[in-house]
């Protein structure tokens, strides 16, 4: 089963599926849609994405792909959301493994699954929200910067002397200094700054 997505009219984009897979042959043929959409942005990037193209790469009729979704920027929607769910979870799960170990342990641990997660899914998580950003203004979308700093205030709630609002702004600045250093290493990857290096660095800085 797939995210239902809010509908919107923004950016003239209408992001709602017509209707949801129910049935077995109904979900594979979803998934075949959603496979053949990243297929084609790997090799040919998610500016230059058509409908049609879509549905023949899924061996499916565009008929068949508009009762699932009506444009291309409602699947990469479901795939961009489901992916963000997947790496909260895990990152949500991380966090409460660690929740009452040292700062440090804490800041490594979670930062190290995300660095994984990032490179795992770059064509998703750092390609795409470059090259369709509007997509990420779609009300309603569960980004996952906004999932992130759930999972970041739910550590530091562990710490009853700091209020709430505190709580906030520590939140803001990580999820700036986290996610945009995620993404500006997949973007530069500087030859003279080896993985453990950069992961080493951010921890301090995160911590």
């Amino acid at each position: 089963m797939y995210p239902k997505i809010k509908d919107t009219t923004d950016f003239g984009l209408t992001l709602a599926h017509r209707k949801l897979p129910q049935q077995k042959r109904s979900q594979v043929t979803v998934q075949s849609i959603l496979q053949a959409t990243m297929e084609l942005a790997e090799t040919e990037g998610f500016l230059n994405l058509g409908t049609r193209r879509i549905a023949e790469r899924a061996g499916i009729s565009p008929g068949s792909l508009y009762q699932y979704f009506p444009t291309v920027e409602a699947i990469l929607l479901t795939i961009y959301e489901k992916t963000a769910s997947n790496v909260t979870e895990k990152f949500r799960s991380k966090m409460m493994n660690v929740m009452h170990a040292p700062m440090e342990v804490v800041g490594r641990e979670t930062l190290t699954l995300l660095l994984k997660e990032y490179e795992a899914n770059q064509l998703i998580l750092h390609r795409m929200v470059i090259e369709k950003p509007q997509l990420m203004l779609a009300p309603g979308t569960a980004s996952l910067e906004r999932l992130f700093g759930a999972g970041v205030r739910l550590y530091f709630r562990q710490f009853h002397g700091l209020h709430e609002r505190d709580i906030a702004r520590v939140s803001f600045f990580l999820d700036i200094v986290v996610i945009g250093s995620l993404r500006n290493y997949l973007s530069d990857r500087p030859e003279q700054l080896s993985r453990k290096a950069f992961l080493d660095d951010l921890v301090k800085v995160t911590v």
